[in-house]
């Protein structure tokens, strides 16, 4: 006999009994999480993943997700790809253009005391890395 089955014939009429799938509800925190931390590409890939996870595991032994595991599933694909896309938008923008470059070069120099290219020479002559 199912856990859920027994439990339903224990309870007296009329009184419901809800048990909690926290599965499900990590996996919609997480699904948030990946959304509202989508510029940080590290941190929305990280919670998407878990949110998926989640969801995956809130199926239990049932043939198919509830409908609210499947939508956090969607989120968070969404999520972790808009983060991606817009990551890598950003960084070609800065790269292509020229006075961004210089600004990042500025920006980048006054934080670490050395600029950006000497950086980047640096990784050529100890890799043999051509940019």
């Amino acid at each position: 006999m199912d856990y859920y089955s027994e439990q339903s014939q224990n309870t007296p009429p009329g009184k419901v009994i809800i048990v909690p799938n926290l599965f499900l509800v990590f996996s919609v925190i997480c699904a948030i999480l990946s959304c509202t931390c989508g510029c940080f590409i590290l941190s929305s890939i990280f919670f998407g993943s878990l949110s998926i996870l989640f969801a995956i595991l809130s199926k239990g032994h049932k043939q198919q997700m509830i409908p609210a595991a499947r939508s956090c599933v969607i989120l968070s694909a969404i999520a972790m790809v808009l983060s991606t896309m817009t990551t890598t938008v950003s960084v070609y923008q800065v790269f292509s253009d020229p006075e961004m470059y210089q600004e990042f070069n500025t920006q980048y120099e006054s934080l670490t005391g050395v600029s950006f290219e000497e950086e980047l020479n640096t990784l050529k002559e100890l890799y043999g890395i051509n940019f």
